[in-house]
């Protein structure tokens, strides 16, 4: 298999991510919809994308690699040239441990203080469906006001009809 090491350089201001990939058409096509669904992602290059638009981006291939040993290797090489000059998207050390797990991993330490002000105004103010609030605005929801006797017949009777025409067994009088 050949492994290919690429960059995606930020026209405006010269910032660079590097990564690996078996598909380079694929991984290009995969941080399109990445930025296009997920506005509030935690991937710093992701948010630069939703940031500034695709089109302001350079896609590029660095080098083709036989083995994925070589590209891991190359690819931390490559990070930690461009982190040195403060010019890197990426948040992880690259290399087959790639993933990055947001601002409450244990990967956190590569990000500037910068970095982290920004990731955590942006993630200020999500409301969680399972937070103690949400369970309080929804108590009331499916509630609603009692029906009539006469309401009820007139519902039950025009299920009845419906089921006869379907041909639902075992329902209706």
């Amino acid at each position: 298999m050949i492994y290919c090491l690429y960059k995606i350089t930020n026209n405006i201001n010269g910032m660079v991510y590097v990564g690996q990939t078996c598909n380079v058409v694929r991984r290009f096509h995969r941080y399109n919809v990445l930025a296009a669904r997920h506005a509030k992602s935690t991937m710093p290059i992701v948010r630069a994308i939703c940031k500034y638009g695709i089109k302001r981006f350079t896609f590029s291939k660095l080098k083709k690699f036989s083995s994925r040993k070589l590209v891991s290797a190359a690819e931390r090489k490559a990070i930690k040239y461009w982190r040195s000059r403060g010019l890197s998207y990426n948040a992880a050390d690259g290399g087959l441990g790639g993933s990055y797990k947001g601002h409450c991993g244990h990967r956190q330490k590569h990000l500037t203080k910068q970095w982290r002000l920004n990731i955590s105004k942006g993630c200020s103010g999500i409301k969680h469906p399972w937070s103690n609030e949400a369970k309080l605005r929804n108590k009331g929801r499916g509630k609603g006001r009692k029906l009539r006797v006469q309401h009820r017949r007139n519902i039950s009777k025009a299920l009845r009809i419906r089921w006869k025409l379907f041909g639902v067994v075992g329902f209706g009088r």
